[in-house]
């Protein structure tokens, strides 16, 4: 890796030159722009995008730069991957080390720990602002970040993002024990069902939608008549069946 990272870092200094980034957390930041990701800080806030409030000739100057620096980091990834390392030259966090080993004075002669604790890294898995924005769950995951535990944690971080960025929750319709409401013209249909096998007692739903001597039940027209529908109108033996009041005996 060492080796693979001097070689790139002399080509990716002088790309970046003209955006002048002084030290490691302007190195963190541009780098994690270019990627499309960002961090988030203990009090939830993200980075920041380095280039809000830069002059447009700045911002011109990075968009022409992203695409090339983004390649040559996954083009020295692979290389390193392919060398027998262990490390998926797709996942963003690679990435954001390697932009900082290349760009920076990185000792990679040292325990791995010890380096690994002087840079700024992204874990795993990130989460789709965009989509959390919108309400969404999208996440995605590297080969390193394929195990339970992982999985577990990267949810619950994206359920956070979710909620602080995007909109309300759906509450469930009849969340909270509440008695669901019924519409009112079911309400009306109920009521009138009731005065009407109290007129008609013994009245089903069968009989009332047959005929009697070639007219419809009189109860049917009552039925018209209470909740205002057209003298020709036969409603569905379904609906009827389902508001049908209930045997008191």
């Amino acid at each position: 890796m060492a080796r693979e990272v001097d070689l790139a870092g002399p080509e990716l200094n002088d790309l970046v030159a003209p955006l002048l980034l002084p030290d490691q957390d302007a190195v963190t930041l541009v780098a994690a722009h270019f990627l499309g990701g960002a961090g988030t800080l203990p009090d939830g806030t993200e980075w920041p995008n380095p280039f809000i409030g830069a002059p447009d000739d700045v911002r011109g100057l990075a968009e022409a730069i992203q695409p090339r620096f983004v390649a040559m980091l996954g083009q020295l990834a692979q290389r390193i991957e392919d060398a027998g390392a262990s490390v998926d030259a797709t996942d963003p966090g690679v990435l954001l080390v390697l932009a900082q080993c290349a760009l920076l004075d990185v000792d990679l002669t040292g325990p791995a720990a010890e380096i690994v604790s002087g840079l700024n890294i992204w874990p795993p898995g990130s989460v789709d602002r965009e989509a959390a924005a919108a309400g969404h769950l999208v996440t995605n995951t590297s080969r390193h970040g394929r195990d339970a535990r992982f999985q577990v944690h990267l949810a619950a971080f994206a359920e956070a993002v979710a909620k602080r960025t995007g909109p309300a929750a759906i509450r469930p319709q009849y969340a909270g024990g509440q008695k669901r409401k019924t519409r009112g013209d079911t309400a009306q249909l109920r009521n009138a069902l009731e005065v009407l096998v109290v007129k008609y007692q013994g009245l089903t739903v069968g009989e009332l939608l047959s005929t009697v001597g070639g007219d419809d039940h009189p109860g049917l027209r009552d039925l018209r008549a209470a909740l205002g529908w057209a003298p020709d109108f036969i409603p569905d033996q379904r609906r009827l069946e389902r508001n049908w009041p209930k045997s008191r005996h």
